[in-house]
């Protein structure tokens, strides 16, 4: 955009409109990631608490468990299960995790294990259609910048395939150039991957290449497409708050429930 604008003149406006949309795509990125901590924290949070009340809390009162002379619930046999395994190969167990996380991040140097995510992560409920979102609202928004400033829309195409982080769009970012190249439009190739881009974007670009007016077509629905973005995320935490909630609610019960039924048959049978 910088030698675009040096070559055209126009290099003041080039750089405005490069600082405008580096900010709403910082903003952009930073509301998506927002929207992501809140439920890791929650999860985090849960296992924490289940951890130690079954490594630390529970221990200290199992060998009472144990020496009671009548059958325990399944739930607490169940509890007693889980944590001897821990107590007895936590550290072989926390190896093994740690162990996969790391050749999972190994195994993302390589291009097509990276593929294969991003194609699951696109299939993901909520995530995944979020994350189409997200690129398209990148697309749309990077694409009518450049035609602004007067990109050719092969180079432009290029630009923001090198520029993608999602190796599926990336992919078909490429394929769109060629086809750029050999006089096919935009269109053609978005109305043939609508799993990938949603009907009324090909048909609006279509209409956009059509009449002429592409940049234009393209910075509304990039405003669109952030709209919807903003939208979803601002929405995730009402939808996942209550799965969270009932999640951590079921876990901390069952443990809760393991140890007081036992004491609580105790009692009832030290008094009838």
């Amino acid at each position: 955009m910088v030698r675009v604008g040096e070559m055209s003149g126009s290099l003041p406006e080039n750089l405005e409109y490069l600082a405008v949309e580096l900010k709403k795509k910082q903003e952009l990125r930073r509301k998506v990631i927002g929207s992501l901590i809140y439920p890791v924290i929650i999860v985090i949070a849960t296992l924490g608490i289940a951890g130690m009340l079954v490594l630390y809390v529970f221990p200290k009162i199992l060998p009472i468990f144990k020496s009671l002379n009548f059958d325990l619930p399944w739930t607490t046999r169940a509890l007693i299960w889980v944590s001897d395994l821990f107590l007895q190969h936590g550290l072989l167990i926390f190896g093994g995790f740690a162990f996969l996380v790391v050749a999972f991040f190994v195994a993302l140097m390589f291009k097509p294990f990276r593929m294969g995510v991003h194609h699951v992560i696109l299939k993901l409920p909520i995530f995944g259609r979020l994350s189409q979102t997200y690129q398209m609202a990148n697309f749309c928004r990077t694409m009518g910048v450049l035609l602004r400033c007067d990109v050719m829309i092969v180079d432009a195409t290029v630009i923001i395939a090198e520029i993608t982080s999602n190796l599926v769009y990336r992919k078909h970012y490429y394929l769109i150039s060629e086809n750029l190249r050999s006089g096919q439009p935009i269109s053609q190739h978005l109305q043939k991957k609508e799993r990938l881009f949603p009907p009324i974007m090909s048909q609006m670009v279509s209409v956009g290449e059509m009449a002429g007016n592409l940049s234009d077509t393209l910075a509304y629905l990039g405003d669109m497409y952030e709209d919807e973005v903003d939208d979803t995320t601002k929405n995730l935490s009402t939808v996942i708050e209550p799965v969270l909630m009932v999640f951590m609610g079921l876990l901390v019960g069952f443990i809760a429930v393991s140890v007081i039924t036992p004491i609580y048959e105790v009692t009832q049978s030290i008094h009838p």
